[in-house]
């Protein structure tokens, strides 16, 4: 064959064949995938479940979550922090202390454990009020040589319990003390105003704070008419009872209320538990807030709208004794059957040689 001879198109064919690159039978691979990870670790930190990414060291998990265990604090007697490092809080991996390198595995506890908190110390302090005064917790007018028991914090002074404890004999005055609840409320509030002022008598009315709100005029027309306006707490909650309240709740309950009728011109210093229902921290509350609490000795249940006014007279009258704190309502809609028995209330304890007059207000000594 001579040098210009083309090759055979068969042997071309061949040699372009030859030099393609051969494919791996059955390759899927494609260039540039992300492998996929391993699923997360399964741990608890506090007893609450939590994934960790798998090959994450104790060390690492705990500064990304920022875990730290709270240091013990000084309490004082209501709560309240007077100092939080009195002792060291620690973390413990599955009860022991950590090893910072540990590698998280599933099933792994970790426990924030806080430092032990401690509460202050506490001393008792006795006052003698002067003079007589009614009994913290008043049911009647009576009178008596009292002195004030406080549990105070040694370091903060903050007062955990108030006790009050009377001496010798009481003093019961020839009277008789008319309250009213759960106004204002407009056309009864003005009735009973009236029938007192036509009967010369004045009265203790214990108001409700949000009806206050609503009625400021109905508030003025009452202390304008000389009658003493004491606190019934603000929404009048007694589904659970008053005193099954958190303290919280009936401290602001006090408050709310004081601070309304104190806005409208009253001066609260008598505190209605609503249904009557008290405990140790309902009198406390009312207490830190310079307020007594007042119950009663009469009740005719004038609340009752089948009651009818001759039946809450007799009521009244059959029970009613020198120094007597009668019961009666101005609100809750149920009032014109106490409106028309209040002028035979009135004159049957006057007959008695009874006087009618207000309840007098607590200032502490």
């Amino acid at each position: 064959m001579s040098s210009g001879a083309a090759f055979p198109r068969s042997i071309v064919a061949a040699l372009l064949v030859a030099t393609l690159p051969l494919a791996a039978p059955g390759c899927t691979t494609t260039v540039g995938a992300t492998p996929t990870p391993p699923p997360d670790v399964r741990v608890r930190v506090n007893h609450e479940p939590a994934l960790v990414p798998q090959g994450t060291t104790f060390e690492v998990y705990a500064a990304r979550q920022g875990l730290r265990a709270r240091d013990g604090r000084l309490l004082s007697v209501t709560g309240s922090v007077l100092e939080r490092h009195i002792s060291r809080g620690h973390i413990e991996l599955n009860g022991q202390p950590p090893n910072p390198t540990h590698l998280l595995a599933r099933g792994d506890r970790i426990a924030l454990v806080p430092g032990e908190d401690r509460a202050e110390g506490t001393a008792r302090v006795s006052t003698v009020i002067r003079g007589r005064t009614n009994a913290f917790v008043q049911r009647t007018l009576a009178t008596f040589r009292v002195r004030e028991i406080t549990t105070v914090g040694r370091i903060s002074g903050d007062v955990a319990d108030v006790r009050v404890e009377t001496t010798g004999r009481r003093r019961v005055p020839d009277a008789v003390a008319l309250t009213f609840d759960d106004g204002p409320w407009p056309g009864d509030t003005e009735a009973i105003v009236r029938v007192l002022r036509r009967e010369r008598v004045t009265a203790t009315f214990f108001m409700v704070g949000s009806l206050a709100a609503q009625h400021p005029d109905l508030v003025h027309a009452v202390i304008d008419a000389g009658h003493v306006v004491a606190n019934h707490s603000f929404t009048h909650p007694i589904d659970p009872s008053f005193s099954a309240l958190a303290d919280h709740r009936i401290e602001g309950e006090i408050a709310q209320t004081a601070t309304t009728l104190r806005e409208e011109g009253a001066t609260p210093t008598l505190f209605r538990p609503p249904g009557g229902s008290y405990d140790d921290s309902v009198v406390l509350q009312a207490w830190r807030q310079e307020e007594r609490v007042v119950l009663w000795s009469v009740d005719p249940r004038d609340w009752d709208a089948s009651r009818t006014s001759k039946q809450i007279v007799k009521a009244v009258l059959a029970r009613v004794r020198p120094g007597s704190i009668v019961l009666l309502h101005d609100g809750g809609g149920d009032a014109p059957h106490t409106i028309a028995a209040l002028p035979e209330i009135i004159r049957g304890i006057r007959k008695m040689g009874l006087d009618l007059v207000p309840l007098a207000p607590y200032r502490r000594r």
